[in-house]
């Protein structure tokens, strides 16, 4: 009987365990790419907020495509940047960038890539707190010797209130 009781604890054991691995953050598939993903987000604030158009440029493929409203689209690196380096100069100080939707998938022939749906808020001021520009964006990612990069970004603005 205690060898039945034993044996039926490590069942129960070994499928708790297969249970929680199989739902924890750590094995969702994609869950390193979202990470690396949302941790560029977090440079291309990092770099707006330092005041540094060069380093967001670098965010981006060599071929990347910036789509801005009411604008031509910004094709390559160092149009992206000099677009970014042109809104600091403008007094943009701050951008936060929420995160709604990021969908990971392999595409044949251009390799690892991504999309995401969020929304962006573009502030001014010594200390960032005056709204400027507000709304929708979509990119879509791509993966590049290892590291993700926006490669098209597409963003309009909303009606501030």
């Amino acid at each position: 009987m205690k060898i039945f009781k034993f044996f039926l604890y490590l069942v129960v054991l070994f499928s708790c365990l297969l249970m929680i691995t199989k739902h924890s953050a750590i094995a969702e598939p994609g869950f390193k790419d979202r990470a690396a993903i949302l941790e560029v987000n977090q440079q291309f604030m990092d770099a707006i907020a330092a005041g540094d158009g060069e380093a967001v440029g670098e965010l981006y493929t060599e071929d990347a495509t910036l789509f801005a409203p009411g604008l031509d689209p910004f094709i390559g690196r160092d149009a992206i940047a000099e677009f970014f380096q042109g809104a600091i100069n403008a007094g943009i100080t701050r951008a936060v960038l929420v995160t709604y939707e990021l969908s990971i998938f392999n595409v044949p022939k251009f390799g690892k890539s991504a999309y995401e749906v969020g929304n962006y808020q573009l502030l001014a001021g010594e200390n960032g707190d005056i709204l400027v520009d507000e709304g929708p964006y979509i990119v879509i990612w791509k993966k590049v010797f290892g590291h993700w990069m926006l490669h098209r970004d597409i963003f309009n603005s909303s009606p501030i209130e």
